[in-house]
């Protein structure tokens, strides 16, 4: 039954996955109506100005479902041990806790290096050490 239930879960976390993406990139496409290379260049940056959004959002959604997918399989472990590996369990919820992690950690790192969302690199002054 933990089985049904851990493929059922995996079934539909990839047709939500399918349903936000592409929901998400319909929602921001518009009509191509650019002129030259400068207009096409803006239309694209218009267009993926959400994708960091939907990354996030997809990464949290991703993670926190591989990580409920990997606690369901421990318990199959548990339960029948020569039947289910731990490795599959344990490998779950390593990569459920990479992708819950993973937007905090990006954030922080664009945070560390003076990266903007819209302008991209600030010139950000040091300030003076002393001793």
């Amino acid at each position: 039954m933990v089985k049904h239930l851990s493929e059922a879960l995996d079934l539909r976390m990839k047709k939500l996955c399918a349903v936000i993406l592409g929901s998400a990139l319909a929602g921001s496409s518009t009509v191509a109506q650019a002129q030259g290379i400068a207009g096409i260049a803006n239309s694209i940056t218009e267009q993926t100005r959400n994708l960091p959004d939907v990354i996030t959002t997809v990464a949290y959604l991703g993670g926190a479902v591989l990580s409920f997918g990997g606690v369901l399989s421990v318990k199959q472990h548990v339960d029948s041990p020569q039947q289910k590996p731990l490795r599959e369990g344990l490998v779950r919820l390593v990569v459920g806790a990479l992708l819950l992690a993973a937007p905090a950690t990006f954030e922080a790192l664009r945070d560390t290096t003076g990266l903007t969302g819209t302008s991209g690199l600030t010139n950000q002054k040091f300030h003076k050490i002393e001793f």
